[in-house]
């Protein structure tokens, strides 16, 4: 259970900050992941959504490439509900389930290796080892 509770909806903030609500129900058709949190501070959310529109919208990067990123790091991380929700963003992007499915799943024969990752990559639940060489 975490300790604050996640904010659902216009009833859970001011009545000031219900325009803030409903900018982040217009770009994710509803208050769900970290806004559900950030908009606790209703300011930070507000100042963070744009940089999702940007990222998804505006980036360089094609939406095809960005998702098979986004796809990769997810099922390295073992995120399983970001993976869902970011698969049907994919599909929306127009990547094939035949590449969503060479995406390897941690653990399987085909998955990057401790050796063969690298060693500035995070391995598993580890949060003794930030990730970084010195």
């Amino acid at each position: 259970m975490p300790r604050i509770t996640p904010v659902a909806g216009k009833s859970d903030v001011p009545a000031e900050h219900h325009a803030v609500v409903d900018a982040v129900v217009k770009v994710f058709g509803g208050v769900r992941g970290p806004f559900s949190m950030l908009l606790h501070s209703p300011k930070l959310a507000e100042r963070m959504l744009p940089l999702v529109t940007f990222f998804r919208d505006d980036s360089v990067v094609d939406a095809k490439l960005r998702s098979i990123a986004i796809l990769s790091a997810v099922r390295e991380r073992e995120a399983a509900y970001v993976w869902a929700a970011q698969v049907a963003a994919a599909r929306r992007n127009g990547v094939g389930d035949e590449v969503i499915d060479l995406i390897p799943t941690p653990g399987s024969s085909c998955a990057p290796t401790a050796s063969t990752r690298g060693p500035s990559t995070r391995s598993g639940s580890d949060t003794t080892n930030s990730g970084w060489s010195s």
